[in-house]
């Protein structure tokens, strides 16, 4: 079998080359998506958020996104709440403010008695709840002289602290609820980050230690 290159020297079968076709229920949830990366890259064509241009203005309709998406937010924690943590999970929002280098943040956050109970294994320090956020920068970064808003997997220690970044198109509840797919990948990677950090490891799992 033929091999193709793919990247940094890695390779994969020729047969990897096509991508089949799914089944139309899993192609939805990136069938509605679609909408939010047009938005998303007319934003960047326009250099405006939402048909917002000032800065300020932009704040608002942040500000209003992570309003209209508190429910779906509030949803998925709460999913988790029920499946992982047993109903011991305590739900709290902090809303936009600002990020300590001119821009604002604002999370979804969850936090529950075993959490509190441990320290990271690294550090010795406290484990922050469980969060799913939203940014908005204001530093630019080379080419890029201008900010919107995305909902994000934020790291310490990595550039920007971002570990993921999503597109935040949001202006009504049916924008909202697209949302869903992301904050549900979020709040799964937060999880599993948590129990990875935790000298507790898995015994900070409500389930595991039943």
């Amino acid at each position: 079998m033929n091999d193709l290159e793919c990247g940094r020297g890695r390779r994969v079968p020729e047969a990897m080359g096509k991508v089949a076709q799914g089944p139309s229920n899993h192609q939805s949830v990136w069938a509605r998506r679609v909408e939010d990366y047009v938005r998303h890259v007319k934003d960047l064509q326009k250099n405006y958020y939402e048909g917002a241009v000032s800065r300020s203005d932009r704040e608002v309709v942040f500000r209003k996104a992570f309003e209209l998406a508190t429910p779906v937010a509030r949803r998925v924690l709460g999913d988790i709440n029920v499946n992982f943590l047993r109903g011991t999970g305590k739900f709290g929002v902090q809303p936009p403010g600002p990020d300590g280098a001119g821009g604002l943040i604002g999370s979804w956050a969850l936090t529950w008695p075993l959490l509190s109970k441990a320290v990271s294994r690294f550090d010795g320090k406290a484990l922050t709840p469980l969060a799913l956020t939203a940014i908005f920068p204001l530093r630019p970064t080379g080419a890029m002289q201008w900010t919107h808003p995305h909902l994000a997997l934020c790291r310490a220690g990595l550039i920007d602290g971002l570990a993921a970044a999503f597109p935040f198109q949001v202006k009504s509840p049916e924008d909202a609820e697209r949302q869903e797919p992301i904050l549900r990948v979020l709040a799964e990677a937060e999880l599993h980050e948590r129990f990875y950090q935790a000298d507790l490891n898995w015994r900070i799992l409500p389930f595991a230690v039943e």
